[in-house]
């Protein structure tokens, strides 16, 4: 049986893409909209992962590395997130 792998909960965080991040941050992702950051974790491994509310979506765990994170825009959620909100019946 292998260890089940271990994480920490953490407040802040500092991603060279979007300098600090910590719980109630706003964040855009580009197919699931703006979300609010529920949780930070930090693995054994070093590795960072962000829970992100998307009231429209639901809560998701990313990688911010690899999912494209950013302050959202004052236009609303990005061309291709607004597209998957039309696809999902969620407009």
């Amino acid at each position: 049986m292998t260890a089940k792998k271990q994480s920490k909960s953490i407040s802040e965080v500092t991603l060279d893409n979007l300098g600090t991040v910590k719980r109630g941050k706003v964040l855009e992702h580009p197919v699931f909209g703006i979300g609010t950051v529920v949780d930070i974790a930090e693995w054994a491994s070093g590795d960072i992962t962000i829970n992100i509310d998307f009231k429209e979506n639901g809560t998701k765990w990313l990688v911010p590395e690899f999912a494209k994170l950013s302050e959202p825009t004052e236009s609303g959620p990005s061309r291709k997130g607004r597209f998957f909100n039309k696809v999902l019946g969620k407009s």
